[in-house]
């Protein structure tokens, strides 16, 4: 045991020694293993446009977006928000109990956007006459729904206050001294009757279980203003501020109550030559693109059914040369490619298989890489069927729009490039 043990380590070291002057390939092995590549062009796809979906966004928008290329106007008239009747254990309704006397209400919302912020009054409303089902987070769009919220009777609530925040602070109310810490942050403070919050915490009566709010902003606003939504770590916070009677002791409290939905309502520029004449992506402007991969042409070229991919680059070249950090989210298709249609009123790819891939591209002068190897695998394996690809804007800002180009017959066409292992 011992002499097999030093034979090993002798025999190690040689191969170190080796691999240092010239690395071991697999086809420098004794293996039936071997390497290969190929590059497939047969590729096709389309642009199609759907009403924006904003819902789960860190941000939303109140006025107008102007493009400082193409001077395309994006329109974002309001937003809405719904709140939650709980904060924690405590519910609205138990907040209205005797020995309670509520000293003051606010909703409050957040936006680093000094210069578009202060100095306007925002006006917040309330729909009295409207049940909870108000919006729909990820479905409301300007074209089913933009007329009914606007001429739906609504109640100024209040203008707003604006503060500006630039250190760690405390609501002086809560005993507990719980405090957060913001930079540069304008605090949109709007006071809540406190009839208003009794009809929200009235669980009784169905009329009022709408607990929805819509911000609106002023007519002076001639640019873009940001706020941060509820997916921010600066979300909008509804606080109701009280005095709590216990035998003889009073004490000040308050509780936060965390918003369920909320959505800016976007209405995008209508399209353009080229957003129609080139694979385009662009979320505020509700653009998708659909592409396949001619993968039938592997039979031609005898590819191994059995291969192991090491490395598969879908390549597109940005006709824009854009130098932005632009990610998408691919998904695989569920079922083949719809008849081509670049306006519609709803998205034929909503419904797609379990596979959902978010892609973190690599950009380098206008060309485009997406790794698409655990998605090849995947369809070589029989996993997942090969019925196209859907891609979608994943950029930071929602404005930016992306123009790949199709097929034209030059050094710009898309192409598939594998690496793949094989017996």
């Amino acid at each position: 045991m011992k002499h097999f043990t030093v034979l090993t380590a002798i025999v190690g070291l040689f191969a170190v020694e080796g691999c240092e002057d010239k690395p071991i390939t697999y086809n420098d092995l004794d293996t039936p293993f071997h390497s290969d590549s190929l590059t497939i062009q047969t590729i096709t796809g389309h642009t199609y446009s759907t009403p924006p979906s904003m819902g789960g966004y860190h941000k939303l928008y109140l006025g107008n977006y102007e493009d400082a290329n193409t001077g395309e106007v994006y329109q974002n008239p309001f937003a809405l928000f719904t709140i939650n009747q709980y904060s924690g254990s405590v519910t609205m309704e138990s907040l209205l109990d005797t020995n309670i006397s509520i000293d003051s209400i606010k909703f409050k919302i957040t936006s680093a956007d000094s210069e578009q912020v202060t100095g306007f009054p925002y006006s917040l409303y309330y729909f009295p006459n409207s049940d909870d089902s108000l919006f729909n987070e990820y479905e409301t769009n300007y074209l089913d729904d933009y007329e009914t919220l606007i001429l739906n009777p609504k109640q100024n609530v209040s203008n707003a206050s604006i503060l500006e925040i630039s250190d760690t602070i405390y609501d002086e109310a809560d005993t507990t001294n719980t405090t957060y810490t913001v930079s540069n942050v304008f605090l949109i403070n709007f006071n809540i009757p406190i009839d208003i919050f009794e009809t929200f915490a009235d669980t009784v009566s169905t009329s009022s279980k709408n607990r929805a709010f819509m911000v609106m902003p002023p007519e002076e606003l001639l640019g873009l203003s940001e706020f941060y939504s509820k997916e921010s770590s600066n979300d909008p916070r509804f606080t109701v501020y009280y005095k709590e009677s216990d035998n003889d002791t009073t004490i000040s409290k308050s509780n936060s109550f965390a918003i369920n939905r909320d959505l800016s309502l976007m209405i995008p520029p209508l399209i353009i030559e080229a957003d129609s004449t080139t694979w385009t992506v662009g979320r505020a402007k509700g653009l998708q693109a659909v592409i396949q991969v001619n993968l039938d042409t592997l039979e031609l070229m005898d590819f191994p059914s059995q291969a192991i991919i090491k490395e598969a680059k879908l390549v597109l070249f940005d006709v824009d040369d854009q130098a932005i950090d632009f990610d998408v989210l691919l998904y695989t298709l569920a079922d083949s490619i719809v008849t081509y249609e670049l306006e519609r009123d709803e998205d034929p790819y909503l419904h797609f298989g379990s596979s959902a891939y978010t892609l973190n591209p690599n950009v380098v002068n206008g060309k485009l890489t997406l790794d698409l190897k655990t998605i090849l695998q995947d369809i070589i394996m029989g996993r997942i069927e090969n019925y196209g690809f859907k891609i979608v804007s994943g950029a930071t800002n929602p404005f930016d729009v992306m123009h790949f180009g199709p097929p034209n017959g030059s050094l710009t066409d898309p192409y598939l490039e594998v690496r793949y292992v094989s017996e």
